[in-house]
């Protein structure tokens, strides 16, 4: 693939990639339609890195554009990451003003309401949902199980859209406030 900047890219994986200003124009985007559209919340199914703490100097560009976003409104759901960390999440749900998600499992095999063990989890991890076993829409118009956290970020998105479309005048701040209390409580050991 040829990048925008004239680079050549590879990739062994067989995996999405994506560039930061890519998503950061995304991002831009969906600021640019809060006006023509009525947009509560925006999921990100990306990352990478280990942060153990918050990475707002490091994400200096996700971080403003978060806060973009957040001044209009509009939550940003990012998932937390597949490596299994205990106490650190990927970038860029390790933004202070983003919404990072675990995942659990559904209960369909293992027992309801723990985390996965694949999910990224730290002090500064926001919400667990729902992330194994997720009958997913997959190329070809086939459906299969999947499992990630990218699979519980967008559980968090649909959920925050309703809540607002229930509560239309709550804040940012209330809607996580809601969502976080009003759903079962999950011990991360």
């Amino acid at each position: 693939r040829l990048r925008k900047d004239g680079f050549t890219i590879s990739s062994t994986t067989n995996c999405t990639t994506a560039f930061t200003d890519d998503v950061i124009a995304g991002l831009e985007r969906v600021y640019a339609l809060r006006t023509t559209y009525a947009i509560d919340s925006v999921n990100m199914s990306l990352g990478s890195g280990q942060y153990s703490n918050y990475c707002d100097t490091e994400q200096s560009t996700y971080k403003m554009t978060i806060d973009n976003l957040r001044s209009a409104g509009i939550a940003t759901i990012i998932a937390s990451g597949n490596d299994g960390f205990t106490t650190s999440i990927s970038s860029p749900s390790c933004v202070s003003t983003s919404f990072s998600i675990g995942s659990t499992n559904d209960g369909e095999v293992f027992p309801i309401d723990f985390v996965s063990d694949f999910s990224n989890a730290a002090l500064m991890l926001n919400l667990l949902a729902p992330g194994e076993l997720i009958i997913s829409a997959v190329p070809g118009g086939f459906y299969d199980n999947k499992q990630g956290t990218s699979m519980a970020a967008p559980m968090i998105a649909g959920a925050w859209a309703v809540m607002k479309q229930k509560y239309p005048t709550d804040t940012i701040s209330q809607t996580y406030t809601r969502i976080k209390y009003s759903g079962v409580q999950v011990l991360d050991s």
